[in-house]
């Protein structure tokens, strides 16, 4: 099967990074994909190339394009435009209940769409679009996010939120739970890794609170994950929820909103799920102007005391976790899906 890819790629962003590893993947199993729109041809970021794999340069800067029957646009609606192909496929995504009406148009626009998880494509339906949907998983970086042995009777204990810290990912409530469970005589810290250049410094005076603003490579994410010994994703809505799955793969305890891509994932064998107690925090996203997951501050303090009094089972868990994640969850194993899928649509 041959293919064109089209979508920004680059190591640093949320779409930009699943770009080049399910590109990657599918270029695995077909050796037929070439980059259309968004590839890094001629690109001078040193940065972003200097991050790059072997596997993606070649894919991503060397291949030469050539057009294809079959397109694949994995990006927000708005640039669905630029997938040109004679069969074109959508792959996005909403991080709450609906579908604005000037996406659902563009979303028409398609042959057929792929989303990541069901609770999209009910909301997709629901809102009037018309092409045939499909639900794919999405993975992880087994090379780049491996098993790490945790020391239960380390003398600080780290929690971690990361991502692109707003609203959605609800860091408020995990900055009011940390500052109202723990006292400060205990020797506890909770780490805040923001991507969002809008989110300022509005968390309490605490010193046990560090805030990260630098970019960070797949590297430097992983070795954040190896210092965390609880990874917080309590987030009012997921597409799918990288990070929480990178974070199992190295065996960190995850505590994660049992909702909409992170549904998929949660599983008390593996990680601490909270159910939300409802589903109506409003988005103000012109895009997006459903509702999302409104969380017990008082449940998340409960499991971030407990895994913090329970290592040596949440260190079990992570490891349960690690193995699921490693054989399961794995961008080549989400791609699989995906190429039967696509196959069917030549």
């Amino acid at each position: 099967m041959k293919l064109n890819w089209h979508g920004h790629g680059g190591p640093f962003g949320g779409y930009s990074n699943a770009n080049l590893q399910w590109s990657c993947a599918v270029e695995r199993i077909t050796g037929g994909v070439s980059v259309g729109f968004g590839n890094l041809k001629g690109s001078d970021d040193q940065d972003v190339l200097n991050a790059l794999t072997e596997e993606q340069k070649r894919l991503w800067v060397e291949k030469p394009y050539h057009r294809e029957k079959l397109g694949v646009i994995k990006s927000i609606p708005d640039l669905f435009h630029y997938n040109d192909n004679k069969i074109k496929v959508g792959f996005t995504m909403i991080e709450n209940t609906k579908i604005g009406d000037r996406w659902v148009n563009m979303c028409n626009e398609m042959d057929y769409l792929l989303v990541p998880n069901k609770q999209n494509k009910e909301a997709f339906i629901e809102c009037g679009v018309k092409p045939e949907i499909f639900v794919v998983r999405q993975g992880f970086n087994p090379d780049q996010f491996k098993y790490v042995d945790r020391n239960p009777g380390k003398e600080k204990f780290t929690f971690t939120l990361a991502g692109w810290l707003d609203e959605r990912k609800n860091w408020q409530d995990v900055v009011r739970a940390f500052t109202s469970e723990f006292d400060k005589k205990e020797n506890v810290e909770l780490i805040l890794k923001n991507n969002n250049p809008g989110f300022g410094y509005l968390v309490p005076n605490d010193k046990r609170i560090k805030i990260v603003d630098t970019v960070f490579s797949p590297q430097d994410m992983r070795r954040l994950y190896e210092v965390t010994d609880c990874f917080m994703f309590t987030t009012r809505g997921e597409g799918s929820g990288l990070p929480a799955r990178e974070a199992m793969a190295t065996g960190c305890p995850v505590i994660l909103t049992n909702y909409q891509g992170l549904a998929e994932v949660s599983d008390s064998r593996y990680n601490y799920p909270i159910d939300p107690i409802s589903i109506d925090y409003p988005d103000s996203r012109p895009e997006q102007p459903g509702f999302m997951a409104r969380l017990d501050i008082s449940e998340i303090m409960y499991w971030m005391r407990y895994v913090y009094e329970h290592r040596e089972e949440s260190l079990a868990k992570g490891k349960l976790a690690s193995e699921w994640m490693n054989k399961d969850w794995t961008w080549s194993r989400c791609a699989e899906e995906m190429v039967n899928i696509l196959d069917k649509l030549c």
